[in-house]
């Protein structure tokens, strides 16, 4: 889980630091394990779907931990749920057909027009992996969310 935290008096942000930590430790180990186990079917079917034409794209599909992703216009497409994102491009990965950084993710992903003007259809290959484990991912979900209700209940 990644959070930022920013402090506008003495104290605060070191207490709300203490009480992320203890609610990391109230989530059972078997529910993060769970979570882990979904993450890695997405992460397996995400480069089953990606379309391939050097290699270069399926080899930045990543998950990262924790957040703090750019994607979108940077042509880095990421898909977060929870504390978990699913990545596909990175900058520092050269396709060696183009000689150009893998960062058309977004492109690849959401569909784009070519240098002629011709529409390229979207091949969601992240979005469509997050699909396909959709409701085991919901049950990991809600098993850590009711970890979290019965140590952390409402008050």
């Amino acid at each position: 889980m990644s959070i930022v935290l920013f402090e506008s008096d003495n104290g605060t942000k070191q207490l709300t630091i203490d009480r992320l930590n203890e609610l990391r430790k109230k989530i059972p180990e078997e529910y993060e394990k769970a979570l882990d186990v979904v993450w890695d079917k997405i992460f397996l079917t995400a480069i089953m779907l990606c379309p391939v034409d050097t290699g270069t794209l399926m080899s930045t599909i990543r998950i990262e931990r924790g957040g703090g992703v750019m994607s979108g216009f940077s042509g880095i497409k990421a898909i977060t749920i929870f504390d978990s994102t699913i990545v596909a491009g990175d900058e520092r990965i050269i396709n060696p057909k183009s000689g150009q950084p893998c960062i058309y993710s977004t492109w690849v992903h959401d569909g784009h027009f070519d240098r002629g003007g011709k529409w390229v259809p979207a091949q969601p290959f992240l979005t469509d992996a997050v699909n396909a484990h959709e409701e085991e991912l919901e049950r990991a979900l809600d098993n850590v969310n009711k970890a979290l209700e019965e140590n952390f209940g409402r008050e």
